[in-house]
C-alpha cells in the first residue's frame, strides 16, 4: 500500500468532466484520504493555488482581456 503521495509525479491539467478518482491509470497511486498528508500536502495547495493564478493570468493577457 502506498502511504506517500509521488510528489516527483508529473501534474496533467484536465477539464473536471474527464477527471476521475477512480480511474487507476489517472491516480496509479491510489488517493485515500491522508495520502500526501502533512506538510507535504500543505506546501502543494500553496503551489497548486499559485499555480492557477498565474495560468489564468497567462490566459487573460493571450485573450487580450488585460495586459
Amino acid at each position: 500500500m502506498v502511504t506517500e503521495q509521488k510528489v516527483e509525479g508529473p501534474i496533467i491539467e484536465m477539464p473536471s468532466r474527464y477527471h476521475d478518482l477512480g480511474n487507476k491509470r489517472q491516480h496509479p497511486f491510489g488517493n485515500k484520504g491522508g495520502v500526501g498528508g502533512g506538510e507535504a500536502r500543505q506546501e502543494f495547495n500553496k503551489w497548486r493555488k499559485e499555480y492557477w493564478k498565474v495560468r489564468y493570468a497567462n490566459e487573460m493577457i493571450k485573450r487580450g482581456i488585460i495586459e
